[in-house]
């Protein structure tokens, strides 16, 4: 009786502990983001020589070389983003998309939370993984295709590589990415190694290597303020923060 008890206890001390050390999940850490900010708004202009940038846009027919984004962050008290604003310039008007978050569960070995992402005209759905210290390790993305991003961490935490597995509409890309980080935490050097594959009747494959290095100018309360990303030594983009605290 006495051995049953304190294997009663033993397993409640665990549960209880491994609930106290789970911390819920703070983007503001994966932002780099210091002192609690309410609000910010990057505003990126960016080459469109780069072909990773290229990628990103909805088509390629463009008589212009270059372009301007703008995102915005609102934050609660608890370091979420609550919802957040895209907008590309010239060919996309901007909108704010609202997270909600639907439910949180506990595993054997992880804690996952799904997010319902509104924009105004339809949903989309992800799962969060995160470490028993509420750091996330992946990302699921349903839309109605799977996306998948796995992320690795340095022992304090901040995020050195990301894998990713993506689909296209006729296009399935793997991507890796290495980083190198500075004093304050901010990404210095970055390595990405990259995989298309075609899915339609050549069934082409191509791969591509870069590596990007990044400077920064940073404000009183040690969040970059302005950051220059480079190539081969020539400047591609260059994002512009306004931080609200």
């Amino acid at each position: 009786m006495k051995r049953i008890l304190i294997l009663t206890f033993f397993s409640a001390f665990c549960l209880v502990t491994s609930a106290q050390s789970f911390s819920y999940y703070k983007n503001w850490h994966d932002l780099n983001l210091q002192n609690k900010p309410e609000y910010v708004t990057e505003i990126s202009t960016f080459s469109l020589e780069d072909l990773y940038e290229m990628q990103q846009l909805d088509s390629i027919e463009y008589t212009f070389s270059s372009m301007s984004s703008v995102r915005k962050y609102a934050f609660d008290s608890s370091g979420r983003i609550t919802k957040k604003y895209r907008e590309r310039i010239p060919d996309n008007p901007g909108k704010w998309i609202h997270l909600k978050n639907s439910h949180k569960k506990n595993t054997d070995d992880s804690t996952y939370i799904y997010d319902t992402i509104h924009d105004g005209t339809s949903n989309l759905t992800k799962k969060l993984y995160f470490d028993q210290h509420g750091f996330l390790t992946k990302l699921i993305r349903i839309r109605p295709l799977k996306d998948t991003t796995i992320y690795s961490r340095d022992s304090n935490h901040r995020i050195i590589k990301i894998y990713n597995h993506s689909f296209g509409i006729d296009t399935e890309t793997i991507s890796k990415n290495y980083y190198e980080l500075n004093s304050h935490g901010d990404k210095k050097v970055e390595e990405r190694y990259t995989k298309h594959h075609f899915l339609n009747f050549s069934g082409e494959t191509k791969t591509d290597r870069d590596t990007f290095n990044y400077r920064y100018i940073y404000d009183s309360k040690s969040n970059w303020i302005i950051r220059t990303k480079m190539k081969n030594d020539s400047i591609i983009k260059i994002t512009e923060r306004e931080i609200e605290y």
